[in-house]
């Protein structure tokens, strides 16, 4: 749901394997999800994988561009 007046979007998920490095999988999805929210002018501000030894944001590592 996108409130009226939201500046973005982020994707946020665990990865219960406790490894939080993006899968091939992640990277294609964020990929996707990327050029949806471009096509209906949403800024996908991040996605971010956690665990608990830790996170990965595809934003700090430039995976994405915002």
């Amino acid at each position: 749901m996108l409130f009226n007046n939201a500046y973005g979007i982020v994707l946020l998920y665990n990865h219960p394997s406790g490894n939080p490095q993006p899968s091939f999988q992640d990277i294609r999805f964020t990929a996707g999800m990327k050029k949806a929210c471009d096509l209906m002018n949403i800024n996908l501000m991040d996605h971010i994988i956690f665990t608990d030894e830790g996170f990965f944001s595809f934003s700090e590592e430039r995976v994405i561009n915002n």
